[in-house]
């Protein structure tokens, strides 16, 4: 895999370019391009965010995981991915989390790149005795034992039905001969639905957000893959909300990382910045509501660029439908503009075609340049069909 050094490189330098991977074919699976264009970040902001799990999910790649990632279908959904150079080739590979929708679990997968964006299945790279996840909901890629080498969390939440069991995360430690389960983090069990990592307590390490239905809570890193479970460390209004959607980004360039938090805005789970500050906690005293949108009150993935170039990170809440009528019922992507001084305001109106009730619900969206024009342009992160709302450059997309 590639050494964590070289992806905080490249990530720092696409975050300070303003660029990101782009697509001219999306039909072999591969994005192909770069934009070279300049954007104002802090370098604050670079120096926190580029290790982040929100960071890491950048991708050269456009597959099809609906459609089967080898080209053949899939009874199963996929929604929890990373990817990363698995096999250490120079190519980026897919690591999947499936499930059923059953009460079973489904073993995880990796599908390696061969170069051409053709992708075989290696169950030779997962070692130990990996138990499977039954409804995976997020992956995220980070280095959480200080070995300059990608690792990788799974969350999932269980059967989907009463009495809602839960389940367990899997952590993945890369070694020389793959991806190792550890047991570290067999001890917690929940409705897992959200998880983000970066390094809240400026200590030079990555710590865990779990997003929980119960009590969600943060996972405190010792440099060396040893957590420690703080329940401190998260405002206590999170509790016992329909909490499921999470990122861990610092918004407003200070420093210091932030926690965006949603979830079921239809059932009182309110959209909402809690502020980072130089003690890694989160707290009700010091947050920013983010506008609602009444009947597309389930958020689903938070995503976070400088997309009017005025050097401020602009919010993208991927939302579907929620309520009795509508309940995970299409697609609203709704834009929220960053003003400065943590002031926000809805932009909505600058995503022509933001919203249908035609397509089914989007789990997740990547914001890159698309079309290689110098702008950050919004996908959807599954090629098939391939959503992309083309930015002008001032923030306004077009499909």
């Amino acid at each position: 895999m590639r050494k964590m050094a070289d992806l905080i490189q490249i990530l720092g330098l696409i975050v300070l370019t303003g660029c990101n991977v782009a697509g001219e074919d999306a039909s072999d699976g591969v994005l192909l391009s770069e934009s070279d264009t300049t954007s104002e970040v802090s370098v604050d902001k670079v120096s926190i965010d580029n290790v982040s799990s929100y960071q890491l999910q950048k991708t050269t790649l456009h597959v099809d995981r609906r459609g089967g990632i080898n080209g053949s279908p899939c009874s199963c959904f996929y929604h929890a991915m990373a990817y990363a150079d698995f096999d250490g080739d120079g190519d980026v590979d897919i690591f999947l989390s499936g499930g059923n929708g059953t009460d079973l679990p489904s073993a995880v997968e990796i599908h390696l790149n061969d170069g051409a964006g053709n992708f075989t299945l290696d169950k030779s790279l997962i070692h130990g005795s990996e138990p499977g996840v039954i409804h995976p909901r997020k992956a995220i890629l980070g280095d959480y034992n200080g070995d300059d080498q990608l690792d990788i969390l799974v969350v999932g939440h269980g059967y989907d039905q009463p009495p809602f069991p839960g389940e367990r995360p899997l952590l993945f430690l890369t070694t020389a001969n793959g991806l190792e389960y550890s047991t570290s983090l067999e001890a917690y069990s929940g409705f897992f639905h959200s998880a983000a990592s970066a390094d809240i307590d400026n200590d030079g390490d990555l710590d865990i957000l779990i997003g929980d239905t119960k009590v969600p809570f943060m996972l405190i890193n010792d440099g060396l893959g040893g957590f420690t479970q703080d329940l401190a460390r998260l405002t206590s209004e999170l509790n016992n909300q329909q909490f499921y959607t999470s990122e861990l980004i610092d918004i407003d360039q200070d420093g210091y990382i932030d926690l965006i938090a949603a979830g079921h805005e239809f059932e009182t789970m309110a959209t909402v910045i809690y502020w980072g500050s130089a003690s890694g906690t989160y707290l009700a005293t010091n947050k920013t509501l983010l506008p609602e949108v009444v009947g597309q009150g389930v958020i689903l993935d938070i995503d976070a660029e400088d997309l009017d170039g005025d050097g401020r990170s602009d919010i993208v809440l991927t939302r579907t439908g929620g309520g009795n009528d509508n309940f995970y019922v299409g697609y609203y992507l709704q834009l929220i503009e960053n003003n400065g001084d943590r002031q926000f305001s809805d932009s909505t109106s600058n995503i022509a075609e933001n919203s249908s009730t035609e397509n089914g619900w989007i789990d997740w969206i990547r914001i890159q340049d698309y079309n290689n024009d110098g702008y950050l342009d919004i996908i959807e992160d599954n090629n098939s069909p391939a959503l992309v709302w083309l930015n002008n450059g001032n923030g306004e997309f077009t499909r």
